[in-house]
């Protein structure tokens, strides 16, 4: 909560919470309460219209509109238009990304890292070819890998030094 509110008292704005659910998650934290399985991920931006591609990370569907007899006549209104015409395409993108922790790269030696479709899928969602990708907690480099897998430039930053010397090496 601290980091929300010090971004938001920075001028940054909160674009939208995603949240990376993690099936195959280790039984961490206290035995007396449900297993953590999932994590916050914060979208902050500068700008109140920032880049977004909603299909960017969509699964084709043939049910991208709403079928009448569910939520009966749309009539005019813009917030039910469309939605007696049921169409094939490809559907937005969720707000979660559910990938399992055992899908992290081999051979690094960080104590906090997260598969490669994390960032992956991030990227994709808010940024073109050639973009800038920050990594502000550097680690491993996993970020700056997929980052230039998708053709986008990358700066990363750790406060531990040797994560940075790893991170360039990777």
């Amino acid at each position: 909560m601290k980091t929300r509110l010090t971004l938001r008292e920075s001028g940054w704005i909160e674009c939208e919470e995603l949240i990376w659910i993690k099936p195959d998650s280790p039984p961490l934290g206290s035995i007396n309460r449900p297993r953590r399985a999932w994590e916050s991920i914060l979208w902050f931006s500068k700008s109140n219209k920032p880049k977004c591609y909603p299909k960017a990370n969509g699964t084709e569907s043939n049910r991208l509109g709403f079928e009448a007899s569910k939520f009966e006549q749309g009539g005019k209104s813009h917030i039910h238009a469309g939605q007696n015409k049921v169409t094939a395409g490809i559907a937005r993108s969720k707000d979660y990304i559910e990938v399992g922790t055992s899908k992290i790269e081999k051979g690094f030696n960080h104590p906090a890292m997260y598969p490669p479709e994390v960032p992956e899928y991030i990227i994709k969602l808010m940024t073109d070819e050639n973009d800038l990708v920050c990594g502000p907690f550097m680690g491993s480099g996993t970020t700056g890998r997929i980052a230039k897998k998708l053709n986008r430039n990358y700066i990363g930053f750790d406060i531990n030094s040797e994560y940075c010397d790893m991170s360039n090496e990777n």
